[in-house]
Order: structure tokens, then sequence, then C-alpha cells
């Protein structure tokens, strides 16, 4: 991506299609003003970033289950992936859909999670095996447990930012999307001065507001905060995230 070659901060990683195997794919980006306000964004974001302790990685339109959000930010302190496992790299979609079954329901056995998916009993002892030498759940007695999110979950947060030049409704609905897997969704608008009604749409459904001004980022409005993992894509990007870090 020409627009962002200058973008080099030891505490910040881009991800896109230009970036190594991690099991995820990306949308070419199609150049136009929206993806420049995205790029203008991204360069701003990372100098404001650089003096900061924890890192972060930025994906540009990666694919998620079927859209793609603009930019999402994953924030991590580093060291917690010091104790990543190599078969970590094998998770997939599914293994953690049945993780958050084993999550939510707090320990079950095998058939248990076969009643609450539509998964094969046989995917379901390959997906407990893989997350069993993964380190992510452990079994006691006849059930499974998953294990804590301190040593498991590293993300402290996962920020996405939707861009349109000034189509405020399909801003809002894929912003809108994006909350079902994010801790903050916001979104990025060139009008400098929303209407009120506007504005007041985006704060009722939890979504953030950010504008470009001159070489900074102003924060219109907060978005509504959502505790992690909210979902088995909340878990994809601290896996991808980690296979990153470890196969740098």
């Amino acid at each position: 991506m020409k627009l962002l070659e200058n973008v080099k901060v030891s505490n910040v990683a881009l991800i896109d299609t230009a970036s190594k195997d991690i099991g995820l794919k990306f949308r070419k980006p199609t150049v136009g003003p929206e993806l420049e306000m995205v790029h203008q964004f991204i360069e701003r974001f990372v100098d404001s970033y650089k003096n900061k302790q924890n890192r972060v990685s930025i994906f540009i339109e990666p694919l998620v289950e079927q859209a793609y959000p603009d930019i999402v930010i994953a924030e991590y302190n580093p060291k917690a992936i010091d104790q990543w496992r190599p078969s970590r790299n094998n998770i997939n979609v599914n293994d953690l859909k049945v993780l958050q079954n084993i999550r939510t329901l707090r320990g079950v056995n095998a058939n248990q999670i076969v009643d609450k998916t539509n998964f094969s009993y046989k995917t379901i002892l390959q997906a407990i095996e893989k997350l069993f030498d993964a380190g992510l759940i452990d079994r006691k007695g006849e059930r499974w447990v998953a294990k804590s999110l301190r040593d498991t979950y590293f993300l402290k947060s996962i920020v996405t930012v939707e861009a349109k030049l000034n189509q405020w409704d399909s801003l809002l609905n894929q912003a809108h999307a994006n909350k079902w897997f994010s801790s903050e969704s916001y979104a990025l608008s060139a009008v400098k001065q929303p209407k009120e009604t506007t504005l007041n749409r985006f704060r009722t459904n939890g979504i953030g507001l950010y504008r470009l001004n001159g070489n900074g980022i102003v924060e219109i409005h907060k978005a509504e905060k959502q505790a992690l993992p909210k979902n088995h894509i909340s878990w994809m990007f601290n896996e991808w995230v980690g296979r990153y870090e470890t196969l740098r």
C-alpha cells in the first residue's frame, strides 16, 4: 500500500493483503477517496500510538464472515503471547465455536455440545482434541472446561472503524454490524459538522464517531464499550494476532 509505506512504528503492525499468511483473507483495496481517508486515519492513529507500551495490530479490510470492515484495531500486551503454543496456529472458526459453548456452559461433555450445536460428534471430538493441545481447555472428571481468559485471551480491545464520505445510512448499518464482535465500533466521516439528528442516531446505537482534522483525529463522541470476547470472531482476532506475532 503506497500511502502507508512510511508507517513503521515498533509497536504497530499493519496486516493486509501483503502480510504473511495467518489464515485470514482480505479484500483487495479499491483506490478512491474512501481508501485515502482510511489511510489518513491509520497514519494519524499510528502517530498518536507510537509512545504507548502496548501493541496494536491494524487489520485493513479483513474478511469477517461475509463482510469486510474497513479497519480493525486489536490492542494487546505482547508479553501475554510468550506462552503461545504452535498448535494454536491450527485452530479454526469451528473449533472456537466449540470453545465458546464450553465457556458459556461452564463445563460440558461432548454429548452436551452436540445438543447445543449443529456439529457432528466427530467434529466436536476433533475440536476438543485441538483445543486441549492448544492449551485452551482442560479436563475435569467427565467434563471439559475452558481455561481462564487471563491465560488464553490477550486482546485488551477490538476497535472497528467504518469509513464513508457522507452516506450516513450505509455507515450506520455497517458500523452497527461491527458491534457483533468488537469492543468498540466507530464510524469515520468526512463531514465536519454532522447534524444533531445524525449524531443522535449513532449515539442511540452505541456507535462512536470520528472525523479527520488537520493532522489529527477528532472523536466527536465515544463508542459504547463491550466486554471481550463476545463470540468466536472475537476469538479469531485473538488467534490471528498471536499467529502474526509468533510467525514474525
